[in-house]
């Protein structure tokens, strides 16, 4: 599905609203950014893991709207989400 949204990217989201989502994953503070235009809405949530599979304690759920097309992914860090959307 993250090929259809433009390989995976977000366009919307800043480089300033992936810091403030990096200094919420560090105080473990839930965090819920929303971004939209281009016929697109792009959210950033920080959630509990809510279960030790994950192995960390709190995950980044990025979530790319379009008319047609939901993604959704979760990352255990904003490294992880940086690595595999190219930013």
């Amino acid at each position: 599905m993250g090929r259809a949204m433009g390989e995976g990217r977000f366009r919307l989201l800043t480089e300033k609203d992936l810091l403030a989502v990096e200094r919420a994953m560090e105080r473990r503070r839930t965090l819920h950014l929303v971004r939209e235009g281009e016929g697109r809405r792009e959210s950033l949530r920080i959630l509990p893991a809510g279960s030790t599979v994950w192995e960390v304690p709190m995950l980044v759920r990025l979530t790319v709207e379009t008319d047609t097309i939901q993604s959704v992914q979760l990352f255990p860090s904003v490294a992880a989400l940086r690595r595999m959307t190219g930013r």
